[in-house]
């Protein structure tokens, strides 16, 4: 990742995110790929956004709705494998964190 802005990363995220297309697919892809890379903030908002749109999008499914806020279900797989991805990623750096302590 060549110093990529978080807001620029921010805002390819929500681009994203409620998509139907390959677009979706891409970009998480690109997300974890580059999961290191990103800013601890920057992952927080962007799990909190798929942890509310993962919410919005099991009710929208539970009622029958035709617009799914995670978008069709390949769709909504990759953002639960980025959901995934990201807290993963939380919890190796608080058992690194905690190693560390007890050291």
């Amino acid at each position: 990742m060549a110093n990529t802005p978080d807001w620029m990363v921010l805002g390819a995220f929500r681009y994203a995110i409620g998509r139907r297309t390959y677009q979706v697919g891409v970009t998480v892809d690109w997300l974890i790929a580059n999961l290191d890379s990103l800013s601890d903030g920057l992952l927080k908002t962007i799990g909190n956004e798929v942890d509310e749109g993962l919410k919005r999008d099991i009710k929208a499914r539970e009622d029958g709705g035709k617009i799914l806020p995670l978008g069709s279900d390949c769709d909504r797989a990759d953002w639960l494998r980025l959901y995934a991805e990201i807290g993963n990623k939380w919890i190796k750096q608080r058992r690194t964190h905690e190693s560390n302590e007890t050291k």
